[in-house]
């Protein structure tokens, strides 16, 4: 192992010829995304954009799954990645399993990076690691996990991959305070979303309504914000709730307020970028976060915001620059929102602050090509 993106030290000839290949020209990089399923969920969205939108003459991506559900990606993608599915038991007999059924997918496949994706995948890619001579293995880290026993596994897998690729910088410090990730095997690439599906309407009036996008989960804050908002004195904006009540927590917090005036809860929205072109405010109240695509994408469509100051939140932000940051806590939230609502010039002002960080930092594209960057840099390094 080196630092940074140096490459590891295992070898192996015929991985060695293929490798030479690929620093010749003669063929583009065989990048093995490694991921649990992609049925929902930022992470999976991330990796089908990643995935279709990386340059076939740098990178041929090819998918492995843990569990056979491919949901979110189109057929006529899956068709060209060849999806591959270890259909693995649940509990430790599927682990076993993986244990043995991934190094073999992986050495079929031939792959000159494995990028793992999730906490399970992560932790067995990085099993698999020493057994994969010439092969570079990336895991990744996109919240901030908080479970002690997993950061005593991550902690081991740090020692016997490449490179841990982060989301934030936020991610990347909570990894070093609680994994002991070195910072010579860390590298930070934000999210991207598409800027083109995010055109904002011509914003001039008062703010009428305020919205989020998030799983009603205690850990994205839904308490917080329904505590911060039947707070506010009235007359005061509707509050409009996109997003699944798909646990018992998130469905006991609907049956409570439902009915409540001025609060919608609308389930899951296909239509984002329409949601958020009708409203007026943003609001994220997590209590936690790697780097948020709903934030981003409210971002992107030139929305005030207020946020939590936890995880990336603070740097999509700017440090306060782009959005209004305030603690988790219900009465900061309701505060914020007041403090943009009752001031609309103030609000419009820090939409275009927003647009504007959205179209220097996050942009898909730019996220695309720092992974093809990374993925050449690893294999020219052999």
């Amino acid at each position: 192992m080196g630092t940074g993106v140096q490459s590891s030290a295992r070898s192996h000839s015929a991985q060695s010829g293929e490798s030479a290949q690929v620093r010749a020209g003669k063929r583009p990089i065989r990048v093995l995304y490694v991921i649990g399923n992609l049925k929902m969920g930022g992470t999976e969205a991330h990796l089908v954009q990643l995935i279709d939108r990386i340059d076939r003459s740098r990178v041929e991506p090819r998918l492995l799954m843990l569990e056979d559900a491919a949901d979110l990606m189109p057929v006529e993608l899956q068709r060209e990645v060849q999806p591959t599915a270890l259909d693995i038991a649940a509990g430790i007999k599927g682990t076993l399993q993986a244990l043995v059924r991934m190094p073999q997918a992986i050495r079929r496949i031939r792959p000159d990076v494995v990028q793992a994706y999730g906490y399970p995948a992560d932790v067995l890619a990085g099993a698999c690691a020493p057994l994969l001579p010439g092969v570079h293995v990336i895991t990744t880290r996109r919240g901030n996990e908080t479970r002690p026993r997993r950061h005593q596994y991550y902690n081991w897998t740090n020692k016997v991959v490449d490179l841990v690729a982060c989301v934030s910088e936020a991610s990347a410090q909570h990894s070093f305070d609680t994994e002991g990730l070195p910072a010579d095997k860390t590298i930070v690439i934000p999210n991207g979303i598409d800027l083109t599906r995010y055109v904002a309407p011509e914003r001039t009036g008062p703010i009428r309504s305020i919205g989020t996008v998030q799983r009603l989960r205690k850990i994205k804050g839904i308490d917080l914000l329904l505590e911060a908002y039947t707070s506010l004195p009235d007359p005061k904006p509707v509050l409009k709730i996109a997003g699944p009540a798909d646990i018992d927590y998130g469905r006991e917090i609907q049956a409570r307020y439902e009915g409540t005036p001025g609060i919608e809860f609308l389930g899951s929205v296909d239509d984002i970028p329409g949601f958020l072109r009708e409203i007026d405010l943003f609001v994220l109240p997590s209590r936690s976060e790697g780097m948020s695509n709903a934030l981003l994408e409210a971002l992107a469509m030139a929305l005030p915001i207020v946020a939590t100051s936890v995880g990336g939140n603070t740097e999509v932000l700017a440090g306060g620059e782009a959005g209004v940051l305030v603690q988790p806590d219900a009465q900061e939230i309701a505060d914020g929102l007041r403090s943009l609502y009752e001031a609309p010039e103030r609000a419009l002002e820090f939409g275009r602050k927003a647009r504007a960080r959205a179209e220097a930092e996050y942009d898909i594209n730019l996220m695309v090509r720092r992974h093809e960057e990374l993925y050449e840099r690893l294999v020219g390094g052999d």
